[in-house]
């Protein structure tokens, strides 16, 4: 029989952040241009803040100035990581669940029973931790996860309890609707019709529920009784590989923040060597006592895990940061970790092989832009056929590039007929040619639909501009007809199998739009493929139906 534990927080926004402060406490969110109040702590609760209430009012109610705090809901569930990660000392399977209005973590204590002792000690335990660390919650334990946390969503903070199997029904019966989990505008319209506990919602026709308010409604109702398997998706707690530094005091000092930031990356190097890895990333965090923190990532072409390597990147950055009254703290965090093979270090303690090139690639990146730095990259397209380009460093490294070749790759407007006009081109002369150093390499839409065994040569009645971007030709004949181009995409180049002896070399495809009409563009009409070998030769390869 499986059993959950579902630890509810429902001001979490509050106590991950301001837990320690004496005062009161909110939680401030932008909307519409209004500033909301998002969460409040127990004593801003107190005396009569709530959820959604503009920050104006709130202020009119409270007796003392509020600590104001800007929504955050990255550092929120950052904040729910570490608690999951100091649950896993109760079973190794936590869930996190990090909604708007709530945060929970959902517990899998199946066949924990005889290790906590029963469910009523584990609680008080628990119940004692949580109080220690000034957290408010509520615990309950339920055979299914959807009553746990609708349990613990209808009680007030501190009030904790066990649903024992079978009595899941009726332990959920007074439990209000939005206790579901459910959207707010959901909750509003079962408001409407005077459905506000569970036990009225049972008591409406099913029929009717699913029609008027959609299967999820239901299936969130039956996941009580168990009727509906909810999925348990267990987070992977690693612990981040970091170095903090906090001082005593704010400390203007240049020379002192270099020293902090040092040690926060020896802390991590030193990491990075127990764990055999290197990171590609770092991000650095300064925190000062009267300006908002400073934040940037640092970013490495080869995984490193040694201070001397990226010291060349980080104090640059550190002597024009503006301190204010003085830094607080400092923290580092490891980002792209990946797998490095151990090194023999020589006596000189010389740098290994590329770790020069790296490094003045890393300075070029921080000094110009993260993509300034470009390296030439090869897309297959079809057979010994390949698409050169460049992309950011970054990119290439990651293993996925980005498409940027593809995506308005055309050399043209569009015109009545959704084609790519000629004469509406930018750039083009008086002459109907387009400016051939406004026209630059793009990636095709698609490829061909029909691709002939062996291309057909046509004869050039009009020739287009020739360099260093040769276009193709206004008129020409194919097949004993004389055709007439009217719109074109490209030019794509690719590159050919040059280890073959009958390689064709470098070719750049188009895609044309023939016409054999010229008063009548859709008349008889084909989608060709072009292709203009180094000999200046044009050939048809295919076509598009």
């Amino acid at each position: 029989m499986q059993r959950f534990l579902v630890i509810t927080l429902p001001h979490w926004s509050v106590t991950a952040r301001a837990r320690l402060v004496q005062g009161p406490v909110v939680v401030v969110v932008r909307r519409k241009g209004a500033r909301m109040v998002h969460a409040a702590s127990r004593l801003a609760r107190a005396d009569g803040v709530e959820r959604g209430m503009p920050l104006a009012q709130a202020k009119a109610l409270l007796t003392s100035e509020p600590h104001e705090l800007e929504h955050d809901p990255a550092a929120d569930r950052r904040a729910l990581q570490a608690l999951a990660r100091w649950c896993q000392r109760i079973s190794p399977l936590v869930q996190l669940v990090h909604d708007d209005d709530q945060a929970a973590l959902v517990i899998d204590l199946t066949g924990l029973e005889r290790v906590h002792r029963g469910e009523d000690r584990l609680l008080a335990r628990l119940r004692a931790h949580m109080d220690r660390m000034r957290v408010e919650c509520t615990l309950w334990t339920a055979s299914t996860q959807a009553a746990a946390g609708a349990a613990g969503r209808a009680a007030p903070s501190g009030h904790d309890g066990i649903i024992k199997h079978g009595e899941e029904r009726w332990r959920t019966r007074a439990c209000p609707v939005s206790a579901l989990r459910i959207d707010r505008d959901l909750v509003a319209m079962l408001h409407e019709v005077n459905v506000r506990t569970i036990d009225d919602l049972r008591q409406v026709q099913r029929a009717q529920v699913a029609a008027r308010f959609g299967q999820r409604l239901l299936d969130r109702l039956d996941a009580i009784q168990g009727l509906v398997i909810e999925p348990f998706r267990s987070i992977r707690c690693v612990p981040e590989v970091q170095g903090q530094v906090i001082f005593d005091g704010p400390c203007p000092q240049v020379e002192a923040l270099c020293q902090a930031v040092q040690s926060c990356f020896e802390q991590v190097c030193t990491q990075l060597q127990d764990r055999g890895r290197g990171a590609r990333a770092f991000r650095v965090r300064v925190r000062c006592c009267d300006l908002p923190e400073h934040a940037w990532t640092i970013r490495c072409t080869q995984p490193i895990r040694s201070w001397h390597a990226v010291r060349p990147l980080v104090l640059p950055s550190l002597q024009d940061l503006p301190l204010g009254h003085g830094v607080e703290a400092v923290h580092v965090i490891a980002r792209s970790l990946r797998r490095m093979a151990p090194v023999q270090g020589g006596l000189q303690g010389a740098r290994q092989a590329g770790e020069h090139g790296a490094l003045w690639i890393d300075s070029l990146r921080e000094r110009f832009g993260p993509d300034a730095v470009s390296v030439p990259s090869l897309r297959a397209v079809r057979r010994h056929a390949w698409h050169e380009g460049a992309v950011p460093i970054d990119a290439s490294i990651e293993g996925h590039h980005d498409d940027r070749e593809g995506s308005g790759g055309v050399n043209g407007i569009h015109g009545p007929h959704g084609i790519h006009d000629l004469e509406g081109i930018s750039g083009m002369d008086g002459m109907g040619h387009v400016d051939p150093t406004q026209a630059p390499v793009h990636a095709l839409a698609s490829e061909p639909s029909c691709v002939w065994p062996r291309p057909e040569r046509i004869t050039v009645t009009q020739p287009g501009a020739d360099a260093p971007w040769p276009i193709p030709p206004s008129r020409f004949r194919w097949r004993g007809a004389a055709w007439r181009i009217i719109g074109c995409q490209g030019p794509q180049r690719l590159v050919g199998a040059w280890w073959h002896v009958d390689d064709a070399g470098t070719r750049d495809h188009w895609r044309v739009h023939a016409t054999r009409s010229a008063a009548d563009p859709s008349g008889d009409h084909a989608w060709l493929a072009l292709v203009r070998h180094d000999d200046g030769s044009w050939w048809v390869q295919g076509a598009w139906t």
